[in-house]
Parts: C-alpha cells; structure tokens; sequence
C-alpha cells in the first residue's frame, strides 16, 4: 500500500514546478476533478495552464491566474463551474471549503500559502 511521507510530497511537488508532471485531462479542456476532496492527497497535478505570478486573489478579481485557479480547484473537485477568468460565488464558496478542509485561514483571499498547496498537487 502507498504512503505518502513529507518526502514524498517534496519529490512530487518538485516535479510540478519542474513541469515534468501532468494530470488526466477530460476532453473539455479540464482536468478531471479528483475524488473524495479534503483528504489532503498528493495528485501528480493537474494540467493547468500556468500564469506568470502568484498573486493575491480575491472575489471580482479577473485573468488568467483566476484561471488557474479555477482549474486547479477542479483539478481537486472543489469547483464545478466554468474556467473563464472571472472570480465569481462558485469559485469564492470552492476556495471557502478548500482553504476550510486544509486548515488555513478561511477568508476567500488566495495567498501563498494557498497557492503553494494547490500547484503542488494537494487536494
């Protein structure tokens, strides 16, 4: 059976920035969402289309790193709605149960720490 250690979850998350990973696509475009969200599982990542930056990311907030977000989401099976770049409730109250199953600060706010986490893979 497969444990997932600290190291391990290094390992795969070096692989994703080195961009040697990636995840199952559906033929819409979208990565297929994992199952069972909130069980903090390492995934060998999802293939979003990376922006340039990390910014902090908040509702009504528009572009491309929105749309990473919203891919990586459904990369974790947190958001169901359509990657468009917009910032809107489905993707607020997605980010709201992601950042609630994870421990971290549940302000609807993408910070490092949230971005860290989904680019690595951890669903």
């Amino acid at each position: 059976m497969y444990q997932r250690t600290a190291w391990t979850t290094v390992l795969v998350g070096a692989a994703l920035i080195a961009g040697l990973a990636v995840g199952p696509a559906r033929a819409s475009g979208v990565p297929a969402p994992a199952q069972g969200h909130g069980t903090a599982s390492v995934l060998t990542g999802p293939n979003c289309e990376r922006s340039p930056a990390t910014p902090p990311l908040k509702p009504g907030d528009t572009g491309r790193a929105v749309r990473e977000l919203q891919c990586l989401l459904a990369y974790c099976g947190y958001y169901t709605g359509p990657i468009d770049g917009y910032y809107g409730s489905a993707l607020g109250q997605a980010l709201l149960h992601y950042q609630r199953d994870h421990g971290l600060p549940v302000d609807g706010v993408v910070g490092p720490r949230v971005w860290a986490l989904l680019r690595a893979g951890v669903c």
